[in-house]
């Protein structure tokens, strides 16, 4: 910008004052990320099937129903502590002390049910 101006005649010469504003976002490091999807419990029977920086992916044999209810006797026998569900129970936010975990659950096509679960952790507040 101060380019700019000085190549406009009107504005040779004439001091220019001005700020700037920078703004920075931290991003977790992936191996926080790691140590805390690591510390969430998955019921028995639960198998991985992908991992990213923001979140766990698995496979459950079962309906979403079922599922739901795996799932939140897992996180309670842990401490975690419910703090919303979704009214279909697909969907749920648990905390503990460390961390706030989030929970979607989709069923997953096929003859045999089955549910695939996203779980993503992060830091409590």
């Amino acid at each position: 910008m101060v380019l700019a101006l000085a190549s406009v005649p009107a504005f040779a010469g004439t001091p220019v004052q001005g700020h700037f504003q920078v703004s920075v976002r931290v991003l977790p490091s992936p191996t926080v990320s790691a140590a805390m999807l690591d510390a969430v419990p998955a019921p028995a029977g639960a198998m991985r099937l992908t991992r990213t920086v923001s979140g766990d992916s698995y496979w459950i044999d079962g309906d979403a129903e079922a599922v739901s209810r795996r799932w939140r006797d897992t996180m309670t026998a842990r401490g975690y502590r419910l703090v919303w569900q979704s009214g279909d129970g697909r969907a749920s936010t648990w905390d503990d002390m460390h961390q706030r975990v989030d929970i979607e659950l989709h069923d997953v096509l096929g003859n045999t049910p089955a549910t695939r679960v996203i779980v993503q952790a992060t830091p409590a507040s």
